[in-house]
């Protein structure tokens, strides 16, 4: 069994939410690390990893319930 690595919900959202309003792979990965979330092994997020993430939960898969703070004032794109 292969474990995919997906985002939790409230980054997975957050990350939507950033494509979704015109923001490219580059200036997501870089609202992300400017605010303080990680990547699945603690490191810094790259626009291939927003890529990826997105392609992840666009085919559905799911990750465990995790919460998170971000604030909106961090995220500027």
């Amino acid at each position: 069994m292969t474990m995919v690595a997906v985002p939790p919900p409230a980054v997975a959202a957050l990350i939507q939410a950033l494509r979704a309003s015109g923001a490219s792979y580059n200036a997501i990965a870089a609202a992300l690390n400017q605010s303080g979330v990680r990547g699945r092994q603690g490191g810094r997020w790259f626009p291939a990893t927003v890529r990826n993430a997105l392609r992840r939960v666009a085919a559905g898969h799911e990750a465990p319930d995790q919460s998170i703070e971000i604030k909106e004032s961090q995220c500027k794109v």
